[in-house]
């Protein structure tokens, strides 16, 4: 009876979570206009707009055009055209939860997913036209098959793949999970899969890399300067809410690394002695 309670309690804790994450989401998502951005997505993705608009874009892969043209083929009303990251933020949050519950267990997962719920750059993102909740899913589901990647191999392949097609950004997240694997998978049948899996994905990417460097201009952007120090120093600060926060968050990072060594090494000394 107390473990179904437990169970029960979780769950309602669970959707409790979820249901604040989708109410702070819709609050005031059409207080102002479409902006830049957004209008740019929507030109590319306008009903009248020629298919191949949807990969002309320079400054991102065509996944996320194509699958907001579908959603605003099926959702027609302009009031409803930022409820599609909305859906993305909340699917985010799922994913979160599974992602920290394989490492932490299924209570710290609670908390984990807490934190982006009220995160003010995850509601934003989740209220903008923009591709950056779905390539944050696409992440998460990333790093959780690549634990996972003995059964899973070919979805990790294919994910890879989606964060590549999804944002150029994806591309250094592959690269660090691939650096990251080949510290995980030292040797055997794993490894050369694990290598064989992403160069699938690169050599998937090749093409739409190819068309954009041949068949687009490249002024694209060309007002951006070159960031310096301050400039990451102020994203950092602005994403992480403040300086400060991001150095507490760094030494949570390290301090959880560690305990988890610590726990993976208490369980292979157990395994041995058994």
């Amino acid at each position: 009876t107390s473990e179904r309670t437990i169970k029960l309690n979780h769950r309602c804790v669970f959707w409790l979570i979820l249901i604040l994450a989708f109410v702070l989401r819709c609050s005031q998502i059409n207080s102002i206009p479409f902006w830049d951005d957004e209008m740019y997505v929507l030109v590319h993705c306008a009903k009248t707009a020629p298919l191949l608009d949807l990969f002309n874009d320079p400054g991102n892969p065509p996944l996320y055009f194509v699958l907001f043209k579908i959603y605003s083929l099926i959702v027609q009303n302009p009031e409803f055209y930022r409820f599609s990251s909305v859906i993305l933020g909340i699917i985010f949050n799922i994913c979160f939860y599974f992602y920290i519950k394989h490492f932490l267990g299924k209570n710290k997962a609670l908390i984990g997913m807490f934190i982006p719920t009220i995160s003010i750059v995850m509601i934003y993102f989740s209220q903008e036209i923009r591709c950056y909740m779905l390539l944050m899913i696409l992440a998460v589901l990333n790093s959780i098959f690549l634990f996972k990647f003995d059964k899973n191999k070919i979805k990790y392949a294919i994910l890879s793949i989606l964060l590549l097609y999804t944002h150029f950004y994806g591309a250094f997240f592959v690269l660090y999970n691939f650096i990251f694997g080949l510290t995980l998978f030292k040797k055997g049948k794993k490894i050369k899969n694990f290598i064989l899996s992403n160069i699938i994905a690169i050599l998937s990417f090749l093409p739409i890399l190819i068309y954009k460097k041949t068949s687009l201009t490249s002024n694209f952007n060309s007002w951006i300067k070159i960031p310096n120090f301050y400039d990451y120093q102020s994203a950092i600060s602005v994403f992480s809410g403040s300086i400060l926060f991001f150095i507490v968050f760094v030494i949570a990072c390290i301090y959880l690394y560690k305990n988890l060594n610590k726990k993976q090494k208490n369980r292979t000394e157990i395994n041995l002695s058994d």
